[in-house]
């Protein structure tokens, strides 16, 4: 199917996924999630955690809450165009939505503990953002683990 692009009413929106792999003991295990049967957009079909960028993703300090430098990160996506603040939100973006979606939490407290995930998603579910149960636990999301695969614009 050939797609006309001028048909194309609203702009694409930065967002992020994360393909989680790891070494298995019968090879290479790659994470999806089922997306719930009776939900309007793909019902049933499995995919990679990953969701849309929130405005706050961006607004993260990354000397608190990143445990790479910004300029680093920017430089890591091979976007040159992109704002710094913009990259290092797609990298925030792609880490809260793996938690958010799956309740895998890719962060350290400041001392390297893994932090408490239940008492964060549970912050979370009575309404607190992502960016302020970060700074609220004093955490810092673990990005070095994080390599960007591809950029996709879909319809």
């Amino acid at each position: 199917m050939e797609l006309n692009h001028q048909e194309i009413k609203t702009p694409p929106r930065d967002a992020a996924s994360v393909l989680m792999l790891r070494d298995g003991a019968q090879g290479l295990e790659i994470f999806m999630l089922q997306r719930h049967s009776n939900s309007a957009v793909l019902g049933g079909a499995y995919v990679f955690p990953g969701g849309k960028l929130d405005a706050a993703d961006a607004e993260l300090d990354p000397a608190r809450h990143l445990d790479q430098p910004r300029d680093l990160l920017h430089r890591q996506l091979a976007e040159p165009a992109l704002e710094e603040a913009r990259a290092c939100g797609l990298y925030v973006a792609a880490l809260r939505e793996a938690f958010e979606e799956s309740g895998i939490l890719f962060a350290h407290g400041p001392d390297g503990q893994l932090p408490d995930a239940v008492a964060a998603g549970d912050r979370m579910r009575a309404g607190t953002n992502f960016a302020d149960v970060l700074r609220e636990m004093s955490l810092c999301l673990t990005t070095r683990f994080l390599v960007p695969w591809s950029r996709w614009i879909t319809p």
